[in-house]
């Protein structure tokens, strides 16, 4: 037997998740990065740590419409900007995607998923915080395989294994303690209705380009598609891209938004059906963070793309249980991990910097389990993500769309006149989130978000978009104008319970006396020390009591008004493991109070400035 000690590691993190917004500039311009075939495949250099030798443009000239042409000259992997390890260590998929062929795995919960679509050898790892790429590699190459594609910064990588290996890949390295979740790279699609799937192509040498010009440094960004021939057409004339990139601009309040758009459609020479560029969608997000850190702004990200499942017509996939509906959910999940995931590993100040709207898809799958499990696995994200749903003109939720139960996960939009698909829903979203922004430069985009969803006028048990007014009227209650920031400095003491059923069954239940230290607050951040007591001991697997003990460990977050959002974690000696627990804490007259229920336990404290 083993002694264990109950904790969310990063493994079973529990918390809330976020949309991504970016603070709006009054400037008429959109930007536009068409990523290009060059014809040769090449890896990406990182940054050199040269004084940049290119002079930024001024602030006082506008950014002008670009459309980058094909070219047969590979461009220069040699970053410009000053060296900060943002973007240390990429590498880009750059290579034709594989046959697509069909997957059965095993899923970190132990679900089995049978003959899943998704490109035949291609397996999307991610892993903890500060995993070190040489740990990756060595796991990956140890069992055949090879890394091909790496974003460090975003926790997210991709290897290419033996061709009818990929689950037995999967089920080694599931187990790995850096790993969060191993699963196969499936197929991506527009969130629109009529369109068939393709695949995702990295050309070489946008990233640069774009990195060292700061080209996503907007106060939109659509990622998105636009083709040469027509063939992703949104069904009122205009590209997919151009449709949805027209609506994230057309709200009130929005008309002054410098806006990028992000071109992650390879459009092949000639005609005919293109690829979506499936790695490029969370490198964008990131480097639209970074960006938006440096302007000191919100960025409103726009993804209208979901999973392209093989579901048959006719079949009633809300609730169902049936194979092909299984895996439908567990991959447009999937999906939305990798997006999530790479937003939670960067953190802080990069989430506060973006409100990210994603469409939540159109196969009439119910994903309630799907959003509840990934708000509690990346509860930092959560909070700057928004998840945008379909209704019609009845104000009903169409259910040929994705939905959830949960009436916090999805906020519904009624279709523009033309157009039909999820796809159309997220943009209304992203131009409130853009206008909210220019209206509220002062808030970041957790504010944002929360402002947005309790303003969202509730229809029955689903929220629907607010209005312009409303969502002010509620950013102004929630977070008045020039408030001061709240004095936190010092120690907070009190009593703290805690519960949580781990996967192997032990329920454990912690309680006694909780002690923070806050040692610094900058801007709106803050970290300190925590000490507790009644962390309870377990012997594995018979779940006899072994004792209570005692532990140290660190704390930081943001303050939002009198919110503080943050993570705590204390390392247990008489395990060698590390606990992690997500609060939203209210602050009200020198007491903070939290209480929260999570799938799998609870975390409730009251602590006392002392």
């Amino acid at each position: 037997m083993k002694m264990e000690q109950k904790g969310l590691s990063t493994a079973a993190i529990v918390g809330i998740v976020v949309t991504v917004v970016v603070v709006i500039v009054a400037v008429a311009a959109s930007a536009v990065i068409l990523l290009t075939p060059t014809g040769t495949t090449t890896t990406t250099a990182p940054p050199t740590t040269t004084t940049p030798t290119t002079t930024p443009p001024t602030t006082t000239t506008p950014p002008t419409t670009t459309t980058t042409t094909p070219t047969t000259t590979t461009p220069t992997t040699t970053s410009t900007r000053p060296f900060d390890n943002l973007t240390d260590g990429i590498v880009l998929y750059e290579s034709d995607y594989p046959n697509i062929t069909k997957i059965t795995y095993v899923t970190r919960d132990g679900t089995t998923i049978t003959d899943a679509d998704a490109y035949a050898g291609l397996v999307v790892l991610l892993v903890e915080k500060d995993t070190t790429r040489t740990t990756v590699s060595n796991a990956v190459s140890s069992l055949g395989g090879e890394l091909v594609m790496e974003l460090p910064m975003c926790g997210i990588y991709w290897a290419r294994v033996a061709e009818g290996g990929e689950a037995d890949f999967i089920s080694v390295l599931i187990n790995e303690t850096w790993a969060v979740d191993v699963f196969p790279r499936f197929l991506i699609e527009m969130a629109q209705t009529e369109t068939g799937y393709v695949d995702a192509e990295q050309p070489s040498g946008w990233f640069w380009d774009a990195y060292d010009s700061s080209a996503l440094d907007s106060n939109v960004v659509i990622i998105d598609g636009w083709s040469t021939d027509g063939s992703i057409n949104a069904g009122n004339g205009l590209d997919h891209g151009a449709a949805v990139s027209q609506i994230a601009t057309a709200c009130s309040g929005s008309a002054g938004a410098a806006k990028t758009e992000v071109d992650v459609y390879r459009q092949p020479i000639g005609v005919g059906r293109g690829s979506w560029n499936a790695s490029a969608i969370p490198l964008a997000t990131m480097l639209a963070a970074i960006d938006a850190v440096n302007g000191d702004r919100v960025t409103a990200i726009n993804i209208s793309m979901q999973n392209a499942p093989n579901l048959p017509d006719g079949v009633d996939r809300h609730g169902s249980n049936l194979s092909n509906v299984i895996r439908a959910r567990d991959a447009e999940g999937k999906f939305l991990e990798e997006i999530l995931h790479g937003m939670e590993t960067m953190g802080q100040p990069y989430l506060d910097h973006v409100l990210v709207t994603i469409a939540a898809g159109n196969y009439g799958l119910d994903l309630t389990e799907q959003l509840n499990d990934l708000k509690e696995r990346y509860p930092n994200a959560w909070d700057h993500v928004v998840i945008a749903g379909g209704l019609d003109s009845n104000n009903e939720r169409i259910r040929d769309f994705n939905t959830s139960e949960n009436p916090d996960d999805v906020i519904y939009a009624q279709m523009p006149q033309g157009l039909y698909g999820t796809s159309f829903a997220a943009p209304q979203l992203t131009c409130l989130a853009t206008a909210l922004a220019a209206a509220r430069p002062d808030l970041n985009s957790w504010q944002l978000k929360k402002a947005i969803l309790e303003s969202a006028p509730v229809i029955s048990t689903y929220r629907t978009k607010p209005t312009l007014a409303a969502a002010l009227a509620k950013a102004n209650e929630l977070f008045p104008p020039n408030a001061p920031t709240p004095d936190i400095v010092g120690t907070w003491s009190g009593p703290y319970t805690a519960t949580v059923t781990e996967s192997n069954g032990l329920t454990y239940n912690d309680g006694g006396t909780l002690t923070w230290t806050i040692t610094s607050v900058s801007d709106n951040y803050f970290s300190g020390t925590i000490s507790l007591d009644g962390v309870e001991l377990l012997w594995v697997p018979s779940g006899e009591f072994y004792g209570y003990t005692s532990c140290s460990g660190s704390v930081s977050g943001a303050i939002y008004g009198n919110i503080l959002d943050g993570n705590y974690y204390y390392y247990v000696t008489e395990t060698g493991t590390t606990a992690r627990w997500h609060f939203t804490a209210t602050l009200s007259e020198g007491t903070l109070t939290n209480g929260r229920s999570y799938s799998k336990g609870s975390l409730s404290f009251t602590l006392t400035h002392q």
